[in-house]
């Protein structure tokens, strides 16, 4: 169980903390999270993350049934982030260039807003989708 922030704030689980002269920061994974997701969206190749349904049943089909998440963050003991994401990607899409793209938008992102080093980021590229089946079920879904 993670410690209060303050009184009027509690314990949130996934905190990353650090100390400075000043005081210490903590950074809670939800913002790691924030600044992945929100990022990685604005690849154009990327459609969105995958549920974590989709991600579940690729996990049990190879046997690993930690990675349900679509987007996993682990600090180890030297202060460095390791980033796994579980992405969909456009039908079409060359998924190397893409795949090396959102590595390169992850790491400099996350470095720049929570300044901590990111050691490795990890993208599974789960499913292709076309466009049109997307707005397909935006449409079904807005019914």
């Amino acid at each position: 169980m993670a410690d209060k922030l303050r009184d009027d704030i509690p314990a949130i689980e996934g905190v990353y903390e650090s100390s400075t002269e000043g005081g210490s920061i903590k950074i809670a994974e939800n913002v790691f999270s924030s600044v992945i997701k929100n990022y990685t969206l604005e690849i154009e190749e990327v459609m969105k993350f995958a549920s974590d349904s989709l991600v579940g049943s690729l996990a049990e089909m190879i046997g690993k049934k930690s990675a349900s998440r679509s987007v996993i963050v682990d600090i180890d003991e030297n202060d460095q982030v390791e980033v796994t994401v579980n992405i969909i990607l456009r039908f079409g899409s060359h998924i190397p260039t893409v795949a090396s793209q959102v590595q390169e938008v992850i790491s400099s992102k996350v470095e720049e807003i929570t300044g901590k080093e990111v050691a490795q980021v990890n993208v599974n590229v789960v499913d292709l989708v076309h466009e049109v089946e997307e707005d397909e079920e935006e449409d079904t879904a807005a019914e």
